[in-house]
């Protein structure tokens, strides 16, 4: 089954795992950089991450690394400019929580949910996360290996994907949409049956919606795609929405 050459990925872990285990907390331990326009950022984050589905999926009972992981992330959570949530803090909320029967790590949730304004709006310690693996479907695993930046293992997933749609409901606005977010994620620009014949279907659709359809993400998506095979036309969807913005905004 493809999906398993995610499952294979994710286990790679174990090295990683073994050495956090062993006091080396080199590749997962917050890291603070400077990164560009984005401002304050972690260097480790998406190794926190691929270690955070590593114990999740693999069910790891390890309280200390668990509670250490945590701690390392929010670190990141209050100091990143970009701020947010995340799925590296969700997930190891939902496996904080196997441990905090006493109220022993009431205070590290706490801290969660103080970290910045994302999680002030949108942080639920209570929030489930699947631990089975299997019950991921395809397109699952392509946001997660998108995620986890697997680009070897996505770009086999988009394939099988592509000829699970083609043999199933067949193309539609939103699945080419979806296809030309991964290719472009993959840098597959010139592919034939990618990004250009799929950005012209929509591109026709597009001009046949009247702009009275038009709504902030079907505007940033268009750009995207249009952008994405290289056609002026975003540059025209750009100025209209920045119009919008305006007219909305007032």
């Amino acid at each position: 089954m493809i999906r398993n050459k995610l499952r294979e990925k994710i286990n790679e872990q174990q090295n990683v795992y073994e050495a956090l285990r062993a006091g080396n907390t080199g590749q997962v331990c917050y890291w603070e950089f400077q990164n560009g326009e984005r401002g304050t950022d972690d260097a480790n984050y998406t190794n926190r991450l691929r270690l955070a589905y590593y114990l999740l999926y693999n069910r790891i009972d390890d309280e200390r690394a668990v509670v250490y992981l945590f701690q390392e992330e929010l670190e990141d959570r209050e100091t990143n400019s970009f701020q947010g949530i995340g799925s590296t803090l969700r997930i190891l909320t939902w496996l904080l929580g196997k441990y905090n029967r006493g109220h022993s790590y009431d205070h590290l949730l706490e801290r969660a949910k103080n970290a910045n304004f994302d999680c002030a709006c949108g942080y639920d310690a209570e929030d489930p996360v699947e631990e089975d693996f299997e019950k991921n479907d395809l397109l699952d695993c392509i946001y997660i290996s998108q995620e986890l930046d697997y680009k070897d293992v996505m770009g086999l997933l988009v394939d099988a994907w592509k000829k699970e749609t083609e043999d199933a409901a067949g193309w539609n606005r939103s699945n080419r949409s979806t296809l030309i977010g991964f290719n472009t994620c993959l840098g597959r620009y010139m592919e034939p049956e990618g990004n250009s014949e799929l950005w012209m279907r929509i591109k026709e659709e597009l001009e046949n919606t009247p702009r009275s359809g038009w709504y902030g993400n079907l505007y940033t998506k268009g750009i995207a795609a249009a952008k994405a095979a290289e056609d002026p036309y975003a540059e025209r969807i750009e100025q209209e929405y920045r119009n919008w913005r305006k007219d909305f905004l007032c």
